[in-house]
């Protein structure tokens, strides 16, 4: 995947968390859309990586912090 590309991608995906704390972070909502945007080949799993063990980016430490908690089951799934 080129830089370009995995950028764009990491940026959705710090959209969509950015979404879930808009709403209070509501139940499955982020585990739904991320598995969502990975079995519709939207975004790739290296990217699903980037975000999870890149900088924050726009999000503050709690919001990944929390979003990452929510995610756990995801990025084992996804590791698989």
């Amino acid at each position: 995947m080129c830089e370009e590309k995995l950028a764009e991608s990491v940026a959705a995906l710090d959209a969509v968390v950015s979404v879930a704390i808009d709403l209070s972070y509501p139940n499955g909502m982020l585990v739904g859309a991320f598995k969502g945007l990975f079995d519709e080949d939207c975004i790739d799993d290296s990217a699903f990586a980037a975000w999870k063990t890149g900088p924050r980016g726009p999000l503050s430490g709690k919001a990944k912090s929390k979003a990452l908690k929510q995610l756990a089951d995801f990025f084992v799934w996804l590791e698989k």
